[in-house]
């Protein structure tokens, strides 16, 4: 899986506030064999009888936006 995230940043000393606003972007692309391991923590295939292995492909993305007061 990947993730990036592009953002601006802004800072304001004088009322202690930042603001974050940007695009976070999600990636997979992978074949689905272990059904019981997706990070493929686990040595090996750990397939399911009789299942067949097939390709994921996922993109997508998001609008980020937060802000608030430090101290």
């Amino acid at each position: 899986m990947e993730i990036e995230l592009v953002a601006d940043v802004e800072v304001n000393c004088i009322t202690n506030g930042v603001s974050i606003s940007g695009n976070i972007s999600y990636g997979i692309n992978d074949w689905f064999r272990d059904v019981t391991d997706f990070e493929d923590k686990i040595p090996g295939n750990q397939e399911l009888p009789l299942g067949t292995p097939f390709k994921i492909v996922a993109n997508w993305s998001r609008p980020v936006s937060l802000s608030g007061r430090f101290r």
